[in-house]
């Protein structure tokens, strides 16, 4: 009788602790992968910041928060000072390199460069030499004139209209296209028809080139765009120009990358706005650069180290477990309610992890 007291007692312990046993073990941190876990979320670690490579004004962009740039993607484009070419031409005697203050250049030896206009000649002539008519001594600026060698044999003959392009009193400069040789004999005519008649004369003088045509501008050269020697077409650009207190050592450029993939997290910019060089225009996340960071209690805080290994789960892969190294330990905890967290980053390479999703790290 005693004996079965006995085990009809142990019986009813055992139903009794059942109970007790499985809510131990719901709430149990023990893991299946380790015997302590931290949760966390996923986070950048690199900031990019994106800057204006010179001054100017920026073209047209759509771009706005959030929006995921490739690496070496355009993303704005500057639009610089430049200096272009008055006329056709051709780049004599480059004075200037990247980096000069034009001023400087031009104080020194005249002009950033010289252009030669090959195409055009010129002749510097009087109204003394003019037909004796009171008509032949007004030349007016802008006026057309015909241009004659008044050569004897008739395959020598040339002939070509030309404009008035300066009046100095008696003197006068008529500006042609390049068909005479250096120095010839020049007639110059009013009038119209095949003939040539002594009384629309209205000067002569001896065909020449232009001088070369100075080259100005203002500021620190950000990029040389024609060389000595160089044929340019008039409005061609030949120099970009920056502020005259930005630096330059190298050639700038007017193009903004993306320097990695990554997301727009602030934009400083808009289309049209005048920026400087160094002017932080946007700031970014980078994709490729993404890290754990999981809050570990003060309890099992003293059983990491930096170094260690970990296995980590994300709430969006929960059959993949991931290995990740601790990177960092942060000194100072946050308290939280009745208990301490320590901040404890994780380094994990995976691809396609986005930040702020959910993971657990079990050690």
């Amino acid at each position: 009788m005693k004996l079965l007291r006995t085990i009809l007692l142990a019986t009813l312990c055992m139903c009794l602790l059942a109970p007790a046993m499985s809510r131990a073990e719901e709430t149990s941190t023990t893991s299946p992968t380790g015997d302590r876990w931290a949760k966390g979320t996923m986070r950048v670690s690199e900031t990019v910041y994106i800057y204006a490579p010179m001054g100017g004004q920026l073209e047209a962009f759509d771009l706005s928060p959030g929006d995921e740039l490739r690496r070496n993607e355009t993303l704005m484009r500057v639009r610089p000072l430049d200096v272009p070419a008055p006329y056709d031409g051709v780049i004599r005697v480059q004075h200037a390199e990247v980096g000069d203050l034009a001023e400087n250049v031009i104080r020194q030896y005249g002009a950033l460069c010289y252009l030669a206009r090959e195409d055009v000649q010129w002749l510097k002539a009087s109204t003394s030499t003019a037909y004796d008519d009171p008509e032949n001594r007004d030349i007016r600026v802008g006026e057309a004139l015909r241009v004659y060698n008044q050569k004897t044999s008739a395959k020598d003959k040339k002939e070509t209209l030309g404009r008035v392009v300066s009046v100095s009193g008696t003197d006068y400069i008529v500006e042609f296209p390049a068909i005479f040789d250096a120095e010839e004999s020049i007639r110059v005519y009013r009038g119209s028809g095949k003939e040539y008649k002594d009384k629309d004369r209205v000067g002569r003088g001896a065909a020449a080139r232009l001088p070369p045509i100075a080259i100005l501008g203002q500021g620190v050269v950000a990029d040389i765009l024609a060389e000595d020697g160089q044929t340019v077409s008039r409005g061609e650009p030949l120099y970009l120009l920056d502020a005259a207190d930005a630096r330059h050592v190298t050639a700038a450029r007017t193009e903004i990358v993306s320097p990695a993939n990554c997301v727009i997290t602030a934009l400083y910019a808009q289309p049209g706005q005048c920026v400087a060089k160094g002017q932080l225009l946007l700031t970014a996340s980078s994709l490729n650069a993404l890290e754990c960071m999981v809050d570990v209690d003060e309890l099992d805080i003293l059983s990491l180290s930096v170094g260690m290994t970990m296995l980590v789960k994300l709430d969006a892969l929960p059959d993949q477990y991931f290995e990740a190294t601790v990177e960092r330990i942060a000194p100072l905890g946050r308290i939280m309610l009745d208990t301490t967290k320590y901040e404890v980053t994780l380094r994990l390479e995976a691809e396609g992890l986005l930040p702020a999703m959910h993971v657990t790290a079990y050690w």
